[in-house]
């Protein structure tokens, strides 16, 4: 059975690392490269990145197994991974897109995402097939791809947004962006200017090293303090491939994902939808708002291709998650920060809901906690510890899974109290991490696994 190399959200590790050195991404290019020529009846792909420093040599490795394999490249440089999809709509004859990005992540990791103009997300078939070729010998029999820079991508992203909000209907409105120096750094300002707002952008100089560092949708307390300074109307705080979005009050007040989805089921396109799709990691106040305005929630696993397919399966148009990565799926299969963020604040404008008035929270304390091995948390004496304290908390939710992405184990605890989910958020932690640090089982899950056990009341 081939070991897929795939994550959650496409191919993740530390850039200089195992799969990300120069010769390993050549013979990723040539499994790429031998999928495509197998699978479409073109050979060209759009290639985009966001502002790693890792990102030029990435994708230059990545070039030589492509154009050995006889695939004609266009080069969109830096812009957001959604970006992706309105370009190859525009295109003849691209339907992939190679996106070299990691995301939320520091700058020292990296990772590759394949995007399908329609599905979005490539399909777990798919990926282990690349997975297959990557492992085999690589074929090098094709002959000769071309390099072509795509200049217009940038313009042709910003038009196909603009398209949907045309005119200065934010005019008189003052707007902070928090860029997260990552890749809306060079678009986000230009678009919310010709929308006619007055733009205050932040954390817009891409270093190479900076991405995501104490900014943007992970750090939202920054763009929150200079809310109440600069007296604007409404803030968003954007993550380092521009796929998430966090919302920020006049007041400073945080809204997140969950929030966001609250707000746009009042939006005139989906209103009348009568579920929405979220997450095991949605607060349960947003179930029981939902259920007050007779809609319900539908909870998938964590991850943009779970709440892809549940959309997709159940003709259904919104769906998000509590990082910020919504997904109108009316419009995308998978989350665009910037088309998010002009959504919400056309529903803000529509009903005048300035504070960004959402529901009523339960109490939450999320933790990451750092891991070196990944124990399987279904086995002992893992299940009976996580077990325990789900049995104690007679109203409310547990939930303990591993990051799609990092090698973090994310322990979220809901209760009818903030003292009392911290309280039992504090224990439970503890004694995972004395499990952990005394290796009392040698079950190990690979980082890249699909597999990702989660327990939940």
């Amino acid at each position: 059975m081939t070991t897929t190399l795939f994550g959650t959200d496409g191919i993740r590790g530390t850039a200089g690392e195992g799969i990300f050195t120069p010769p390993q991404l050549m013979r990723l290019g040539h499994a790429i490269g031998r999928w495509l020529h197998e699978k479409y009846p073109t050979t060209r792909v759009l290639m985009l990145h966001d502002t790693r420093i890792s990102a030029s040599i990435i994708k230059s490795a990545l070039k030589i197994g492509l154009l050995e394999s006889s695939i004609h490249i266009l080069d969109g440089f830096v812009l957001p991974t959604p970006a992706a999809l309105f370009i190859m709509r525009e295109l003849d004859h691209t339907d992939i897109a190679l996106v070299i990005s990691a995301s939320h992540n520091p700058y020292h990791d990296n990772g590759i995402k394949i995007l399908e103009k329609t599905a979005g997300t490539i399909s777990v078939e798919d990926e282990l097939i690349i997975s297959q070729y990557f492992y085999q010998t690589p074929c090098r029999e094709r002959g000769w791809g071309t390099d072509t820079p795509y200049i217009q991508s940038a313009d042709v992203y910003l038009n196909a947004l603009l398209k949907k909000f045309p005119g200065p209907w934010m005019r008189g409105i003052r707007v902070i962006l928090d860029n997260a120096h990552g890749a809306t750094s060079h678009i986000a300002h230009t678009l919310f200017t010709q929308c006619g707002a007055d733009v205050i952008s932040m954390h817009d100089q891409p270093t190479g090293y900076n991405i995501n560092a104490q900014a943007g949708s992970t750090h939202p307390e920054l763009i929150a303090q200079l809310m109440r300074t600069a007296h604007a109307d409404i803030g968003f705080a954007f993550d380092g491939d521009g796929d998430r979005v966090i919302a920020i009050t006049k007041q400073g007040i945080i809204k997140n994902g969950d929030d966001i989805l609250s707000i746009l089921s009042l939006h005139p396109r989906y209103h009348t939808t009568p579920t929405i799709v979220g997450t095991v990691m949605t607060n349960e106040g947003l179930v029981t708002h939902l259920h007050a305005h007779n809609k319900t929630l539908l909870r998938t696993p964590v991850g943009s291709r779970h709440m892809n397919a549940a959309l997709t399966e159940k003709k259904l148009l919104l769906g998000g998650e509590p990082i910020g990565h919504v997904i109108l799926h009316d419009h995308l299969p998978l989350g665009d920060a910037l088309l998010n963020a002009l959504t919400l604040l056309e529903t803000v404008i529509a009903t005048n809901n300035w504070e960004l008035e959402s529901f009523h929270a339960y109490p939450q304390v999320l933790t990451n906690i750092p891991v070196k091995h990944r124990f399987d948390l279904a086995q002992e004496p893992f299940a009976s510890l996580i077990h325990r304290y789900i049995t104690q908390l007679s109203t409310g939710r547990i939930l303990v899974r591993y990051s799609g992405t990092e090698n973090i184990l994310r322990v979220m605890v809901e209760a009818p109290t903030q003292d009392l989910a911290q309280l039992v958020s504090t224990e439970l932690i503890h004694e995972l991490i004395q499990l952990f640090t005394s290796h009392v089982t040698q079950i190990y899950l690979p980082r890249n696994s699909d597999q990702v056990p989660y327990h939940e009341m």
